[in-house]
Parts: structure tokens; sequence; C-alpha cells
């Protein structure tokens, strides 16, 4: 009986050693997975650093609220929206900036995408952390009528913007309706104001950034 006992008594104690054994591999085996992850993703963040590097960035934003149907360098009436270009990056860049705005009374007859990217041009060496100021211009002078209807609250304009800039670019390219305000029009500036209406028509190429 006593030897049953002891023999008994050593099983329970093999049982609990393997038990044991077990639960150490299962704890190093997690152990080994998550420092596994952790230097997965930290070589990942490195590699994704490297890729990236210190690069210009030239980032673009549209002050809609700037909108008019004046421009100091245009006797006649024009679509003008303000616009301007920031260089959040770590290196400087000379920029080809092309910019247009344009307006239809009625969306069904907006510009096509080709107009978006053929634009006037200027040029512009950006430094790192620098922003400056732009205009995006209509192409051709607006009519009486035209302007009583913007005035009245009445169309939509497209705003576009291309940036390239050594192996990197920025487009940009938007739509606005034209909503009316409660002051009266004084001269050419327009009381009219803008309200973001999406992303201009077409595909491809006219909203994207590298």
């Amino acid at each position: 009986m006593l030897q049953a006992d002891g023999h008994n008594s050593g099983a329970n104690r093999k049982d609990r050693k393997s038990m044991l054994t077990l639960l150490v591999l299962a704890a190093t085996l997690g152990a080994v997975i998550c420092y596994t992850r952790v230097a997965q993703e930290q070589v990942t963040a490195i590699h994704k650093a490297v890729a990236k590097g210190p690069r210009p960035i030239l980032d673009v934003i549209i002050d809609q609220t700037g909108f008019s149907t004046a421009s100091p360098a245009i006797p006649e009436p024009v679509v003008n929206v303000p616009f301007s270009v920031f260089n959040s990056g770590k290196l400087a860049s000379k920029a080809i900036i092309g910019s247009g705005a344009f307006y239809v009374k009625d969306a069904s007859t907006s510009p096509s995408p080709d107009k978006f990217r053929n634009l006037a041009q200027q040029t512009k060496f950006m430094s790192p952390e620098e922003s400056d100021s732009f205009y995006a211009l209509g192409n051709e002078a607006l009519t009486a009528g035209t302007v009583t209807d913007i005035q009245s609250g009445k169309g939509f304009v497209f705003v576009s913007i291309r940036i390239a800039y050594g192996r990197h670019h920025t487009n940009v390219c938007k739509m606005y309706r034209v909503v009316a305000a409660d002051n009266p029009p004084q001269g050419h500036k327009t009381p009219a104001r803008l309200e973001y209406g999406g992303p201009c028509p077409g595909a491809g190429d006219l909203n994207d950034a590298n």
C-alpha cells in the first residue's frame, strides 16, 4: 500500500514538473513572439523614415473667404480666389506653381479636366517652413451679367492648383458653390461667398501628391 502511494506521489511530481515546463515554454514562446512583433514594427518604422528622408513638402491652402471678382493686376472683373503654399518639409525647393479659377453658372457645364491642367504658371523658391500667398485667377474677363449672377449667389467656381517641385508634385482641384451674402455689392468686389462642394469632376491626377 505504501509502495502504491509512493508511486502515485512520484507520478504527481512528474506531472507537476511537466506542467511547469509547459508553462515556462509557453511564456517563453509568448515573449519571443512579442519581441519579434515589436522588432518588426521598429524595422518597418525605420524603413519608412529612411525611404522618406528629408525633402520639401509643399501644401496648398485655398482661402475661399477671400473670393472676389476683382484683381489688383487686372482692370476688368475676373474670378479671384487667393491661396497659400507652405513648405512643411526639411529642404528648400524651386516650385513651378500653376493655378486657375473658373466660373460656370451651371455645374453640368463644368470645365473639362484638361482645362484644369493647362494653367498659368509662376516660379517660386520655397524655403523650409516658408509660406507664400498667391491668387488663382480666371483666364477671361467677366461680363456685367455674370458679375450680377455671382452677386446673386448663382453658379459654381472651380479652383485648380498644380505644383511641380523636383521629383514631387501637389495637385489640388476643388469645386465651390457661390452663395449670396447679405451686404450689398461694392464695385467689382462681390459680397458673395464660396461653399465647398467637393473635388473637381474627373478622375486621375486632379487631386494627388507625392
